[in-house]
């Protein structure tokens, strides 16, 4: 907040006697790039509830190449987390979709949608194609 913004709160304070009321936070915990490590996966559901977050985002990668979808989310769940997921170049939309209906509805696949959570926007563009070991790409074709 600037200064001249909070030299107008207290001017309002001061003519009407009551404080603003207090603007409502969202806490965030997001990750990407678990490959399906359950271990850092357990690591991340206790911290979501030791800082009592609000909201869980799993921004893709959750998978290793389409496998290892067992208790990726549950962890978060069993915590009373609510989950947003998107899809990386490591698993399709589909087993993105699977792994949010399986926990549905503490689990939701935002790929392509935009949710509102605390009058925070959140959309959701995952995935990615023809990148990777497999077909690297130059820095001409990064960034044009």
């Amino acid at each position: 907040m600037s200064a001249e913004e909070l030299v107008e709160k207290e001017k309002k304070k001061q003519k009407t006697g009551k404080e603003e009321p207090k603007e409502e936070q969202l806490k965030i915990l997001a990750a990407s790039d678990i490959h399906g490590d359950l271990k850092q996966i357990e690591k991340l559901a206790q911290q979501a509830e030791d800082e009592d977050v609000d909201l869980v985002v799993l921004c893709g990668d959750l998978t290793l190449a389409e496998q290892s979808t067992d208790n990726i989310i549950g962890p978060f769940v069993k915590k009373h987390k609510k989950v947003l997921l998107i899809p990386g170049n490591h698993e399709s939309v589909a087993t993105t979709e699977f792994m949010a209906e399986l926990y549905d509805p503490g689990a939701r696949n935002i790929h392509g949608y935009s949710v509102k959570y605390k009058d925070v926007g959140i959309f959701g563009a995952g995935g990615t194609t023809n990148v990777g070991p497999s077909a690297p790409m130059t820095e001409d074709e990064m960034y044009g």
